[in-house]
């Protein structure tokens, strides 16, 4: 199964989701070698996820997640786009 996740919304900066996520991440990458990942990152926030396994794929989106109003219409209208790219089964946001 191909299971993508925006990243998006994470910045470096110290805060509740940005833990989660990298640590959601990083378990996924400790128990599930099944199935494949596509991350949905940023130019600023893509150095949290560089650990993630083999069957985790990177995928750059160039958006900077300070400006919200060009994140949340780059999520609603071009993420689709990348969903149906790479056949995504799943899209975790």
């Amino acid at each position: 199964m191909k299971i993508a996740i925006n990243t998006l919304p994470i910045t470096p900066n110290i805060g509740g989701p940005k833990t989660y996520l990298v640590n959601l991440i990083k378990h996924l990458a400790e128990i599930d070698k099944k199935n494949i990942y596509y991350l949905f990152v940023s130019p600023i926030n893509r150095l949290l996820f560089k650990r993630a396994g083999y069957n985790f794929k990177e995928v750059i989106l160039p958006i900077y997640s300070d400006n919200r109003l060009l994140r949340v219409l780059y999520e609603q209208l071009l993420i689709p786009l990348y969903v149906r790219k790479y056949r995504i089964d799943i899209l975790f946001c």
